[in-house]
């Protein structure tokens, strides 16, 4: 009897180590739970409930969650990249400035000036 306890013990300690640990690992659990404990309330029932009905709509959830995450960071580097490009862009404009400078006669301050803009419209 004693050892049947402490084999439970031990089993459940491990399956509740196992469960800490994947859960710790997926931050969208959080998410999901999170969602499960709000329906249970506003509903009523229990979260266990709520898991058995909502399986499929919660895995969803998460799909699209993880999904919109993608997108945003394929966006956030692509306004990167288009940065790079602009201010790439900017130091050729730079350039053809100075040159602009040494054909035409411009002073040092109209240069700044024009310089100064360009980096105002591009922030």
């Amino acid at each position: 009897m004693f050892k049947r306890m402490i084999s439970f013990l031990l089993i459940l300690s491990i399956l509740v180590s196992y469960s800490a640990f994947a859960l710790s690992n997926d931050k969208y659990s959080e998410l999901k739970y999170n969602l499960v404990d709000e329906l249970a309330k506003a509903s009523g029932k229990s979260q266990e409930s709520i898991l058995k009905e909502h399986s499929q709509l919660l895995e969803d959830y998460v799909k699209v969650s993880k999904w919109e995450e993608q997108k945003t960071n394929e966006f956030k580097a692509k306004q990167i990249e288009d940065t790079n490009k602009l201010m790439s862009l900017v130091k050729l404009s730079t350039e053809d400035i100075k040159n602009l400078n040494n054909n035409l006669g411009l002073n040092q301050e109209n240069h700044n000036q024009i310089q100064n803009y360009i980096y105002e419209v591009l922030n």
